[in-house]
């Protein structure tokens, strides 16, 4: 079962996804027009993604 999250919605990020399919997570960068160039938001955003999938004991480590 795959579980998608757009960060974005919650840390002010667009343009960067967290997906999850079990014990594996990862984020997507999707900025196609801007050549997936990072915001400052999405680097806040990413800190964020980490933070939690660091704090999820179901994600592998």
């Amino acid at each position: 079962m795959m579980y998608v999250h757009a960060m974005g919605d919650d840390l002010g990020a667009g343009g960067l996804r967290f997906e999850r399919e079990g014990a594996i997570g990862w984020c997507t960068i999707d900025r196609p027009a801007a050549r997936n160039a990072f915001t400052p938001a999405m680097y806040y955003g990413l800190k964020r993604a980490v933070k939690l999938v660091n704090s999820d004991p179901d994600l592998a480590r």
